[in-house]
């Protein structure tokens, strides 16, 4: 039935074992990529630019509500929701920044519409304020998790060389 013109094929697919060889192949490498590329200490630098940023912003409005003669300071001494996780993210002097706004002023919420949230905002990984009310003088300090940044926590002028500090009073103390 079959003439000699006419020859069966060969399937030309792949085989069961290529595949699997082909697929780990293909796992090894992404398993190299990811441990080259190590993404914790990507996601913790992305967590520490967001940081910094915010208490850039945040300082800058505050000094600019201070100068401008819209808040003034209290003394934070002894304050307990003075951080960003036990505190609120109100920017009206009842959130975790403390002060008051002088009358017939707008306050902070003139800058800032919002207080910021450190972005894991689990300890040790939170934003503290502390201000004293004779010196109008604040700091805010938070922890940068990675370990790159390390010099930026002991070069930023303040007292306390495993915390990031920003703000016109770096010597003030909790």
């Amino acid at each position: 039935m079959f003439s000699q013109n006419h020859k069966i094929s060969k399937n030309d697919g792949f085989t069961f074992i290529e595949l699997v060889v082909v697929l780990g192949f293909a796992l090894l490498i992404t398993g190299v990529l990811v441990v080259a590329i190590d993404p914790q200490a990507i996601l913790a630098k992305s967590r520490d630019a967001q940081r910094v940023k915010d208490l850039d912003e945040l300082s800058k409005a505050i000094r600019l509500s201070l100068s401008e003669g819209e808040v003034s300071l209290v003394d934070t001494n002894g304050c307990e929701d003075c951080t960003s996780v036990s505190g609120f993210p109100k920017s009206d002097g009842a959130g975790w920044v403390k002060f008051r706004i002088l009358e017939d002023r707008v306050g902070l919420a003139k800058f800032l519409s919002v207080l910021p949230l450190d972005p894991s905002n689990e300890d040790p990984y939170i934003y503290t304020f502390i201000s004293d009310e004779k010196t109008q003088m604040y700091k805010i300090i938070t922890k940068l998790e990675s370990l790159e940044n390390a010099n930026r926590m002991r070069l930023d002028g303040g007292t306390n060389l495993e915390m990031y500090e920003v703000g016109t009073g770096l010597s003030l103390e909790q």
